[in-house]
């Protein structure tokens, strides 16, 4: 990642993680807000596991069977879908740096705080 100067590349890697973390939270508290709510796994075990991968594509499924409205289900979708693309960018990013593969997860991850937003105004 020496295109990007001055930044050590395990620190964006990390801060970029950290950020991954946080907005898992925001689909936590989507999800259990549901009318029929859908539980996600801790992140205890680590951010990117086959079970918070298989639990993440089974709650975009879900989503789409739950009595909700379309813009609401939508938005949610793309929430999973955003972090999902964001968990596996990262995770390519450890094993093989790039600086324009960070940049791709921290436009997922904006996108996933933006649509948190709209997912709170509706109704």
């Amino acid at each position: 990642m020496d295109d990007h100067p001055g930044k050590d590349p395990r620190e964006l890697l990390a801060e970029v993680t950290l950020h991954l973390i946080s907005t898992y939270g925001l689909l936590v508290k989507a999800l259990a807000g549901l009318p029929i709510p859908i539980e996600l796994p801790s992140l205890l075990d680590g951010w990117h596991t086959e079970e918070i991968d298989d639990s993440l594509i089974r709650a975009y499924y879900l989503v789409a069977e739950i009595p909700l409205g379309s813009r609401k289900r939508e938005t949610l979708r793309g929430m999973l879908l955003d972090w999902i693309a964001a968990a596996d960018c990262l995770l390519d990013a450890q094993e093989a740096p790039a600086l324009w593969k960070l940049d791709f997860c921290v436009t997922q991850l904006v996108r996933i705080r933006s649509r948190w937003v709209t997912y709170k105004a509706i109704e």
